[in-house]
């Protein structure tokens, strides 16, 4: 009986400790899962809050609409159009969500849209492994006959739908369009340098001239849209709209009348003009041909054509008159002559013997001129353009000395101008010829410089400017296009003021005087200009070769130079012109400015007495 006792103890014991263990069980447990809740509901509350939202609310981006750009006188040169357009939402559509099942799809849809072409399925093939899945992409744009059509079996198309959009568009077709620039498709890449979240849902981004420098003025402000969805993702009612702030309208400094009578100047040709108000900086002018239509690029283009477009031998999409950098040639004989004056290295009396040649130890440097000009000051220098008078004062002056004095008028540098593409030209010397091709200096060097052809380039923008600075007696302004942008002044002081206007008398020669390189431009002008022809030599022929440019290829042609201003008194314009393999800079480019210059005067008077 004692044994059974003793038994029945030892099983309440055993029984009591698994009471206790399951207990202890399950008040951890108890623990555990009340830690759980208060983490879910109190410490990640709004975490898993806008999670469940997620589930019924879709939050989708409004695209602002694009500033415009308009020129100094109000006239629209890039703008926006409403259109219809059929997009393409990867995430809605039915799967396989292949390439290949959206072309097969496309061509179902081909019936409805007759610009639904082999161009558009290709345009999305070359775009589908960049493509935001989260952001609707336009195939292709539609007519509202069309959308209403689609519409009535919209629903049939999953992936599909119809939308109204803001799409750029420029009124002027090809005209400055190297200065406007174009827009293109925004990509997965634009969106590591630009803000992700302000450029959701935004179709293009710009990709050139004022649209690429001004993009952030001109974008805008994305808007948001909440809206109700139901299981299958599909739209039940708005909940909230946050509206896009458009972007900013550009005014630019561009004339567009004058601009347009730039390029029909150079027709066809190969060249660029710039024309300048001195007086601020202004951009007037800046055709550079050939040009391109902007709209293809928005319209859509497929990879062949653009392939096609920068391989074009004639360039169009270059700006010839920012990033081409050519010879200065006779153009610099100004620039040099305020250079010599100011090192005393030649007065405005001094005179030398300008014969057909210059011979410099053992080397013969030839004139343009086969008799050559005989005594010749500064003045007449400048007027007759003489290579042999500027051979010597570039070898008195020395490399050095020119290369501080042109620098000062901003050669061999970039000027600053409100696009995001400009070459700096070069501006040669003994440490960039050491650094570049690990060679000495050599004198003959200097000579040639002198007269702006061998190492030294510049661009036509550069000309303008430092023309427009010698016509404002060293009042530089800092070339611009908007009129948003500041005028910055950054001036030239000279030991004797007097110099500008001896090198600017020099150059009224040029243009009225009878032996004046420039007179043609001059009688064209119908005022009193100052100027400077140039002629740069594209390649090198032996010392006792003839010239002969109607037996030459136009590609080896001498390229058409011209720098000057008007009035020369009062000048409100700057210009420089260039015309590759264009021949002399009297015959052709001085009778370009001319125009130039009587079109920009009429336009002032029309203007002032409307």
């Amino acid at each position: 009986m004692m044994h059974f006792t003793a038994r029945h103890t030892d099983s309440k014991k055993l029984v009591r400790h698994r009471l206790l263990v399951a207990l202890l069980v399950m008040v951890i447990m108890m623990t555990i899962l009340m830690l759980r809740m208060i983490w879910l509901q109190i410490t990640h509350h709004e975490k898993y809050q806008e999670l469940a939202d997620g589930n019924r609310i879709r939050v989708e981006p409004i695209a602002p609409i694009r500033g415009r750009i308009l020129d100094r006188n109000g006239i629209v040169l890039a703008d926006n159009q409403i259109v219809h357009v059929l997009e393409l939402h990867r995430d809605a559509l039915p799967r396989p969500r292949t390439l290949e099942a959206v072309k097969a799809k496309l061509e179902q849809l081909s019936p409805y849209f007759s610009s639904l072409d082999e161009t558009a399925i290709r345009n999305l093939s070359q775009q589908w492994a960049r493509m935001n899945r989260h952001q609707p992409f336009i195939i292709t744009r539609i007519t509202e006959t069309e959308a209403a059509t689609f519409a009535v079996d919209e629903w049939k198309h999953p992936g599909f739908s119809i939308n109204a959009v803001a799409q750029r568009t420029y009124p002027q077709g090809k005209r400055a369009s190297h200065v406007v620039g174009y827009v293109g498709r925004t990509t997965i890449e634009d969106l590591k340098t630009l803000d992700p979240e302000n450029y959701r849902n935004t179709d293009f981004v710009g990709r050139s001239g004022i649209e690429q420098s001004y993009e952030a003025e001109l974008h805008g402000q994305t808007g948001l849209r909440y809206l109700e969805v139901d299981a299958k993702g599909r739209a039940i009612r708005e909940l909230e709209r946050i509206p896009p702030t458009s972007g900013k309208d550009l005014l630019l400094t561009l004339d567009l009348p004058l601009q347009n009578f730039a390029e029909d100047l150079l027709g066809n040709r190969k060249g660029a003009i710039v024309a300048i108000d001195p007086r601020n900086g202004g951009i007037l002018a800046m055709a550079s041909t050939p040009t391109f239509d902007p709209n293809q690029f928005v319209t859509g283009m497929s990879v062949q054509d653009y392939q096609q477009l920068i391989k074009d031998p004639t360039k169009p999409l270059l700006n010839r008159a920012t990033q081409s950098r050519y010879p200065p040639g006779s153009t610099i004989k100004p620039f040099m002559g305020i250079v010599g004056l100011e090192a005393n290295v030649i007065t405005a009396k001094t005179r030398k013997y300008a014969g057909p040649s210059f011979e410099y130890k053992g080397m013969i440097y030839r004139d343009w001129k086969k008799e050559g000009h005989g005594m010749v000051d500064l003045d007449l220098a400048i007027t007759q353009s003489s290579d042999v008078f500027f051979y010597e004062l570039a070898l008195d002056l020395t490399i050095n000395r020119m290369d501080f004095g042109l620098q000062q008028f901003g050669f061999g540098e970039k000027t600053g101008i409100d696009l995001n593409s400009e070459s700096a030209g070069l501006r040669p010397n003994p440490a960039w010829k050491r650094r570049v091709h690990n060679k000495p200096w050599y004198p003959g060097e200097t000579i040639i410089a002198g007269i702006g052809q061998g190492y030294m380039l510049s661009t036509p923008l550069q000309l303008a400017h430092a023309t427009a600075t010698l016509a404002m007696h060293g009042k530089a302004f800092k070339p611009h296009l908007a009129q948003q942008a500041e005028s910055v002044l950054e001036p030239i002081t000279l030991k004797n003021p007097d110099h500008w206007q001896t090198v600017i008398d020099a150059m009224i020669h040029v243009m009225h005087a009878p032996n004046g390189t420039g007179k043609r431009g001059g009688a064209l002008a119908n005022t009193i200009m100052a100027g400077k022809t140039g002629t740069a030599q594209v390649i090198a022929f032996a010392k006792d070769a003839k010239y002969n440019a109607d037996l030459l290829p136009e590609e080896q042609r001498d390229h058409a130079l011209f720098v000057g201003f008007a009035p020369a008194k009062d000048p409100s314009i700057a210009i420089a012109v260039m015309v590759e393999n264009g021949g002399s800079g009297g015959g052709t480019a001085s009778p370009l400015a001319g125009l130039m210059v009587d079109f920009w005067l009429k336009r002032q008077t029309q203007t002032s007495n409307p």
